[in-house]
Parts: C-alpha cells; sequence; structure tokens
C-alpha cells in the first residue's frame, strides 16, 4: 500500500452497529483505491489493507466482545492505545499525517495527537472528524449549553468534517465558514442485497433492530411494545423478531414475549442477519417524540435494500431526502397510525409488495457505498499527494 490513514474511536468498534457499519465500509472504499488503514480503537490496534483483513476481523471479534465490559477496554485504550497510535503517528516523518476520528466523543484523543505530532514532527498533521452531529438539542439547560459549546469547538478545530446528517451539514458549513465540510451520507453494500426475492418473504413477521441502551432506544421499544399489543390482538401468527443485546426489563418481562408473538434474539451473526433480512416482510422503525431520527440510518438503509416493506414515523425518514409515502414506504406521524397501517399491511400484503419493490430500487440506486463515498474518497487522494 502506497498510502496510509489512522482511523481513532472510543465507539466500542468492531461490535455491532451503525458506527461499526459506516466505518468499515469507508475502509473498505480505501483499501480499494490502495489506502490502507491503522485503526485504534478500545478492542482493536490493526493494520487493515485488504477487504479480507476487514472482514476477518469482524467475523472473528464481533462475537466475542459483545460479552466483554466496555469500559475496562475503554480505560485500556485511553492509555495504552493512546501511546500505541501516537508511536506510530510518530514514525511517519516523512509522509503526511491523516488522523481521522470517528463521531465527537473521539476528537480529544485525535485533537492531543495533532497537536504532539505539530510540537514533535513539526508538520501539521490533517485532522478529519467523521460523522461528527450536534447533540446539545438532546440535553436540557444547563447541560445543553455545555455540550453545545464543546461541540462548536470540536466543529471549528477540526481541519475537514464530514456528517451523514443533512440539517447539521448545514449548520456546520455556517459555523465553519473557509473550511472543508462534507455531506458523505450512509449506504449499503450492493453485493450483500442482489439475491433478495420480496415474493418470497413471511409478511407476518416484522423486525425491529434494538440501538444501544438510552433513553431514545428504549421509548422506541415502549412505542413497539403498545403496537404488537394491539397487532398481536387482531392478527394471528404475527411474530416481531427484535434483534439487540440490550433489552429492557419492561420487555424481556412481557407477556406477549411469554406467549411467543415478540421473540427476542439477542446478538446475531452477519450471517444470521443475511438470513433474516431474506425472510422477513416488514422493518420497523417506532420512534417518535423525542426518540425521532433516531441515528438508525443504516439499519433503515438495510431493510430497504433487503426488500422490507419499512413502516416508520416520518420524521425518522427526515435524513433520507426523496423517499415518498406510500410509494418507497409508509411514514406516520403517531404511534396509534403506525398501528393502523401495520393491521391493513398485515390483513393484505400483497397491496403493499409494490410499495417495498419500489423503495428498494430507490435506495440501491442512491445509496450505494461507491457512489456516496465518491467524495470522501476523492479528499482523502488528494490529501495523500
Amino acid at each position: 500500500m502506497k498510502s496510509l490513514v489512522f482511523i481513532i474511536t472510543v465507539a466500542p468498534y468492531p461490535l455491532p452497529g451503525g458506527l461499526t457499519s459506516r466505518t468499515s465500509n469507508l475502509v473498505r472504499q480505501l483499501i480499494k483505491h490502495n489506502i490502507s488503514v491503522k485503526i485504534f480503537s478500545p478492542f482493536v490496534y490493526k493494520s487493515l489493507e485488504t477487504e479480507n483483513d476487514v472482514n476477518n476481523l469482524l467475523d472473528n471479534l464481533q462475537s466475542n466482545l459483545v460479552e466483554r465490559g466496555f469500559m475496562y477496554d475503554l480505560i485500556l485504550f485511553l492509555i495504552k492505545r493512546f501511546l500505541l497510535a501516537l508511536k506510530e503517528i510518530l514514525k511517519c516523518r516523512n509522509k503526511r499525517v491523516i488522523i481521522q476520528y470517528i463521531d465527537e466523543r473521539s476528537f480529544i484523543i485525535a485533537f492531543l495527537i495533532k497537536i504532539i505530532c505539530g510540537v514533535l514532527l513539526k508538520k501539521n498533521a490533517i485532522l478529519i472528524g467523521d460523522d461528527i452531529t450536534l447533540r446539545y438539542i438532546l440535553f436540557k439547560s444547563p447541560l445543553n449549553h455545555i455540550v453545545k459549546a464543546i461541540e462548536f469547538f470540536i466543529v471549528k478545530y477540526t481541519d475537514i468534517i464530514t456528517t451523514s446528517f443533512r440539517i447539521d451539514y448545514e449548520i456546520m458549513k455556517q459555523i465553519r465558514v473557509g473550511k472543508p465540510t462534507y455531506f458523505i451520507p450512509n449506504g449499503i453494500e450492493i453485493k450483500h442485497v442482489v439475491d433478495i426475492d420480496i415474493h418470497a418473504k413471511n409478511w407476518k413477521k416484522i423486525l425491529y433492530i434494538s440501538a444501544h441502551p438510552g433513553k431514545r432506544n428504549n421509548m422506541a421499544l415502549k412505542t413497539l411494545l403498545d403496537i404488537a399489543r394491539i397487532i398481536c390482538r387482531n392478527i394471528k401468527g404475527v411474530k416481531i423478531l427484535i434483534i439487540g443485546k440490550y433489552i429492557p426489563k419492561f420487555l424481556r418481562e412481557s407477556n406477549l414475549v411469554k406467549s411467543g408473538c415478540i421473540e427476542l434474539l439477542g446478538y446475531v451473526t452477519s450471517d444470521k442477519l443475511k438470513e433474516i433480512y431474506k425472510e422477513v416482510g416488514i422493518g420497523l422503525l417506532p420512534y417518535f417524540g423525542e426518540a425521532a431520527q433516531s441515528s438508525q440510518r443504516i439499519k433503515t438503509l438495510e431493510f430497504f435494500a433487503n426488500g422490507m416493506l419499512v413502516v416508520a414515523s416520518k420524521k425518522d425518514l427526515l435524513g433520507i431526502p426523496g423517499l415518498r409515502n406510500y410509494v418507497h414506504c409508509i411514514a406516520v406521524s403517531t404511534p396509534e397510525e403506525m398501528a393502523r397501517e401495520l393491521l391493513n399491511v398485515l390483513s393484505k400484503p400483497s397491496r403493499y409488495k409494490h410499495i417495498a419493490l419500489k423503495g428498494r430500487s430507490f435506495i440501491i440506486k442512491r445509496y450505494s457505498w461507491e457512489e456516496i463515498s465518491k467524495k470522501y474518497i476523492d479528499l482523502i487522494r488528494k490529501l495523500l499527494k
């Protein structure tokens, strides 16, 4: 490999989730263009030079890491991995140093290394912040003002920023006048969805993928439970599958779980997830109110690309421009409306298959990683010249 990018994250890469999916796919695109990567996370310190390196990393580590305690690894990272990353980067005396950190939580580590590079190497390392979002709106005063100030500093003093959120992109452009800011949405791997047969799906199977623990995920699960009570009372044979390790007690002890209407699958491997995607007819995104805009963008794209009929809150689909209600998906305003629409679909699924087909076609044409990462790859290649 001729070129090298350092990627630093304090998030639990490669545990399953949207961040891991985005990072891995961006790394794959870099590798395709002869750019190797060294990644530093709480769980990983590794060079990635081929797509097989990435695949093996995910397959070999994910199932083992799910049961490990994250805080121990985070502390280990902050001490040991920081020193390892710094040691490796300081070797690059005659090369352009690009340090890419993943989401705003990883900024301070990358920023400190950039400063040390400037002092010891007498060279300016390029700092790229990927998938940066503005989260202060999630907090109440006065905490939101503190978070806003921190985010302003991050946005102001990162050399180059990319974000997958259109609204954040517009705001950050105003803050970062004269500095490069890019909108790089999330995408899908087309080769993973070529053998999907919508007509072979089970339309009484509904899928929800749980996010990491937090208020919004619990809100979504409570909404899902309320909707499931209505559906399971009116339609026989419905199976609601929930994937995710972080399932709160109120759901685990629900009568719907005991009766089998809701099935908790826990963590599943990538291969198992592909099997589920092929079989399930409906993908559900029950995010309303404060839980809206859930950041489940990649899972949403995967639902579409795998031929599921996506039933979601209108606000949660704002991050995917161009989607049309009742053409590509079913978008609703309230949980009650979601329950009614699901009853209609489950009663006569043949009337809705064309929506799943058009939704799949729309996403595949516009959101392949090859297509949406072009600006990102061009940026890295120019920096490495």
